[in-house]
């Protein structure tokens, strides 16, 4: 019984480190919006989230000398700012989108040094002119080459930090982001939960003997 048990925890604890290795990822992203032009439906002050699903594996697709510039046909964002409901932006071919990693590369920004950074970006008809996160770093070891890690890196030393939006009639916002936290897939939360099950159960069973 007692190789049964452990078994149980084995399997669940090897199924959940598959999935935090797996490549498709989901990033939560809070912050507030700090500045608005001519949008009625966003306030200064406005908390905002960004559910941002995307492939840390995607591809390398553009040659640039400032930038990795990556596949971005896997970003996904679920966002919700102040008391508006949840709304969707998926990647099209025909709205485009954009999807950066610097590592070690030139400020973008023109200020002399390197950053590691990186931008998800995407377009539709409500953000023709694209709704972006942005994240720039001056430490250097952020970023490993092309490849995104898999959990978000902390917020510090950063050079640049702003979550933007604007539309056709150069209506925008810009905002900062305050936290990021890495979303677990249901399987991962359901393969903890029975190794727990099951640790749990072992236990009481020790003790009753």
């Amino acid at each position: 019984m007692k190789s049964g048990f452990l078994a149980v925890v084995s399997a669940s604890l090897m199924s959940l480190a598959s999935s935090v290795s797996a490549a498709p990822v989901v990033w939560n992203f809070q912050g507030h919006i700090n500045e608005v032009a001519g949008y009625t439906e966003y306030q200064a002050g406005d908390a905002f989230q960004v559910k941002l699903n995307f492939d840390t594996s995607a591809a390398e697709v553009g040659n640039h000398p400032r930038r990795h510039e990556l596949d971005p046909s896997s970003l996904v964002m679920n966002y919700k700012i102040g008391k508006n409901a949840w709304q969707n932006i998926s990647y099209s071919a025909s709205n485009g989108g954009l999807f950066y990693v610097r590592d070690n590369h030139p400020n973008p920004n023109g200020n002399p040094g390197l950053v590691d950074g990186l931008t998800f970006s995407l377009n539709n008809d409500t953000f023709p002119g694209g709704m972006t996160l942005i994240l720039r770093w001056h430490d250097l070891s952020v970023i490993n080459g092309a490849q995104v890690p898999s959990l978000p890196p902390a917020l510090f030393n950063l050079e640049a930090n702003s979550f933007q939006a604007s539309d056709a009639n150069m209506n925008s916002f810009v905002g900062s982001i305050d936290s990021i936290s890495a979303v677990p897939e249901p399987s991962s939360v359901l393969s903890l939960g029975l190794g727990l099950v099951a640790l749990s159960a072992f236990a009481r069973r020790k003790k009753a003997k």
